[in-house]
């Protein structure tokens, strides 16, 4: 890239080498800068060039710029006043080219410089360009900030583990489960008494179905096992009652002296006789005292502890019965039961229902009842939990269905609080932010870099261009015959020496009239003629290809346009809008200078950035150059301090230069990262010297890093204006509500 290219980067590169084109400029700097540099484009491709004007402070002008850009020891003026060459002129033309140059690495200097250009487009378009579907990464900040989350309390890296053209499609799965989750399943999980493969492979209708079979089969078992047990009662009450019949027949005789009066002795005897032989019969001592009414009731509550003995005996020999009792021995018949119940529980096995199964139904109808007894509670239980769970079966269903990736993101979200979809899309799209970060660097480290890599690349360019030069150079280029110097007319002097003087001075200035006297001896020996403000009364359409002609002036701007009819191929540019050179602040110019300053400023801003917006407060007038995001939150934190916004930045008008005019207003310009505008390909040297332009002209520039805003938590907006205005005294102005 060239400097010319940089300089002039409002302007075409066609319209700086294109020589079929006439430029036509509102404004003198405006039009001196691009002569300038088109004489530097040319001079740096090897080109020599002649530069035809008129007027004496243009030339003072572009003498400034040759020394600046020290290109004067290559450039020569030329004044024809006079018929012949004088021996100070002669000198002059015989002089070396003496020029003391930094040592610099030219090639590492174009890299650089074209390095850092890029990297500072690379990252107006990182920030602003869509990352992550429709999002930049400013977006992403903004949305991240809207929703916060707390991204250490997520046991996966979210970003890593899902690539974006996934993100759609794990976000509406977990949506799907976030539905389908309670937090009351984290206390069923593990503690259900089904085997989790049953719930996954078979239909919930059928489990109901099939529990409420095996209940049915239990319970008909059970009963069968309790009609066995009931024969078992009915054989055992017999041989009870066989036992204790005779003791029934003593307590029913010695009951019949009940309430009686007066016995006779034979009566008495009788009656003693019958309580001994009933003591013998319960086998217990005869301890009955007191008359006869309280030993019948004494006897009556021996036989009623003998049956309860008697019941209690029958209970535990009952349960012995009941162990001892196998297929090939028994009282009672239990090969049908077994049979039965055998069946059911290799059906049970078969089924695998639940977690723990239970297998040991013994060989006794004392192991079948325990075993059909814990087998019924567990069918009851599956009941009850089928009837109440299904919606955890659902869930694990759900689960089994996706894969293990799939299920590995969904336990990351299961012990968080708050919002699923409003979680994952924060963690995600942090993940993507903290990562964009390390593709970045701070605006206004890489502006400092590429300010200081132009002084080099500056000096690397004018190193080159004297690279090219220095050897072309001659010792004498007009012979001294023993120092006397031979009279020679300007004109011989053209024919002879033009091409020399050429190589030794690829930069020639004249005035029209130098020009117009020898055009036809220096013509042939030039590349580009560079006309400024200078209409030549003929130019022939075979040199036409060697003119460049630029202007500034009403005259030359109105006299151009006929002169153009007799050229071919001839395109006319008008260049609108001024240049101005800043060098102090406006409060040290006089009214008409500010008036001066204060367009350009406007006018330039405005082309660069016309979406800017303008608020008052205090009488101060602050300028925002930010854009549509930063803007809202600005009109926001701006409100609480009482703040108006003007309305300005409509087409038809530009409100900036009577801002910038107005010595009240002391404005305030807000921009994002040094740059007027975001957009990568308005980037040129020429926004950076507008900027410096600014800050030199009074206005103050608060810049807001993008960079500490995505990397540094306590670097917020709000913060930043509110420092702003309480150091301009302005946060006094805050509305009290």
């Amino acid at each position: 890239m060239s400097l010319a290219q940089i300089y002039c980067s409002e302007l075409s590169v066609l319209d700086i080498q294109n020589k079929h084109t006439i430029l036509r400029f509102e404004n003198r700097i405006k039009c001196l800068n691009t002569v300038f540099w088109q004489m530097h484009n040319a001079i740096s491709n090897q080109q020599k060039s002649i530069l035809v004007l008129e007027r004496k402070d243009d030339l003072e002008y572009i003498n400034y710029f040759l020394s600046k850009f020290n290109l004067k020891p290559l450039s020569i003026i030329l004044d024809a006043n006079t018929e012949f060459l004088s021996p100070i002129t002669i000198n002059k033309l015989n002089e070396k080219i003496e020029v003391e140059l930094n040592d610099i690495n030219d090639e590492k200097a174009n890299i650089t410089f074209e390095f850092l250009m890029s990297e500072l487009q690379n990252y107006l378009s990182n920030l602003r360009t869509p990352k992550l579907g429709k999002l930049s990464i400013l977006d992403i900040y903004e949305r991240c900030k809207l929703n916060h989350i707390q991204n250490a309390s997520l046991d996966i890296d979210l970003f890593n583990l899902i690539p974006f053209d996934k993100f759609k499609e794990k976000k509406a799965l977990l949506l799907s489960a976030s539905n389908l989750y309670k937090r009351e399943f984290k206390f069923i999980n593990g503690k259900h008494l089904f085997n989790t493969e049953i719930l996954l492979t078979t239909s919930f209708d059928s489990l109901q179905i099939l529990i409420d079979d095996l209940l049915e089969q239990a319970t008909e078992i059970t009963n069968e096992l309790n009609i066995l047990e009931e024969a078992l009662d009915v054989e055992t009450n017999i041989k009870i009652v066989d036992s204790s019949k005779s003791i029934q027949t003593l307590l029913h005789e010695i009951k019949n002296y009940k309430n009686g009066t007066n016995y006779s002795e034979t009566e008495l005897i009788k009656f003693d006789f019958l309580i001994n032989k009933f003591c013998e019969e319960l086998k217990i001592a005869n301890n009955f005292a007191g008359e006869v009414n309280d030993k019948i009731k004494s006897a009556e509550e021996a036989f009623a502890n003998f049956l309860h003995l008697i019941n209690l005996k029958r209970s535990s020999n009952k349960k012995y019965i009941l162990k001892r009792i196998t297929k090939h021995n028994s009282l009672i018949d239990i090969v049908p039961v077994s049979k039965k119940l055998s069946s059911f529980s290799q059906k049970l096995e078969e089924l695998n229902l639940f977690a723990e199964q239970e297998s040991n139904i013994g060989n006794s109808p004392y192991t079948y009842k325990i075993f059909l007894d814990a087998v019924v509670e567990k069918l009851e239980l599956a009941k009850y939990f089928l009837e109440t769970s299904g919606e955890y079966i659902t869930w694990l269903k759900f689960l089994n269905q996706i894969g293990r990736n799939d299920r590995t993101l969904i336990n990351a979200f299961i012990n968080l609080k708050g919002d699923w979809i409003a979680l994952f899309e924060s963690a995600y799209l942090s993940g993507f932010k903290n990562s964009e970060i390390l593709k970045l660097k701070d605006a206004e480290v890489l502006i400092n870099e590429f300010i200081s890599c132009l002084k080099d690349y500056k000096q690397s360019i004018v190193q080159q261009i004297y690279d090219i030069y220095l050897p072309l150079q001659k010792d004498n280029l007009i012979e001294l015959n023993d120092g006397n110097y031979p009279k020679i007319s300007w004109q011989n002097f053209f024919e002879e020496y033009s091409n020399a003087l050429l190589t030794r001075y690829p930069i020639m200035i004249m005035d029209a009239q130098s020009y117009e006297m020898y055009i036809d001896a220096i013509t042939p020996s030039i590349d580009n003629t560079f006309m400024l403000n200078y209409i030549p009364k003929k130019i022939p359409n075979e040199e036409w290809s060697q003119n460049v002609m630029t202007g500034y002036s009403a005259k030359y701007n109105t006299n151009i346009i006929s002169r153009a009819k007799q050229l071919e191929d001839c395109s006319i540019r008008n260049y609108k809008g001024i240049a101005y050179n800043i060098n102090r602040s406006m409060t040290h110019m006089n009214s008409t200078e500010i008036n001066m300053v204060s367009l350009y400023l406007g006018q330039s801003i405005k082309k660069l950035n016309p979406q800017f917006r303008i608020f008052q407060l205090k009488g101060k007038s602050i300028i925002s150059l930010m854009k549509d995001d930063k803007n809202a939150e600005l009109i926001q934190i701006l409100n609480e301090f009482g703040a108006k916004e003007i309305f300005s930045n409509e087409e038809d008008y530009n409100l900036l230069p009577a801002v910038f005019a107005d010595p009240k207003s002391k404005p305030l310009l807000i921009v994002e990262d040094g740059f007027i505008s975001h957009d990568p390909e308005k980037f040129n040297l020429w926004q950076l010297q507008l900027m410096e332009q600014i800050r030199i002209s009074g206005v103050q520039i608060v810049s807001v890093n993008n960079y500490k805003l995505l990397t540094n938590s306590t670097y917020t907006l709000s913060s930043i204006i509110t420092n702003i205005l309480s150091k301009n005294n302005l946060e006094e102005a805050a509305v009290n509500v």
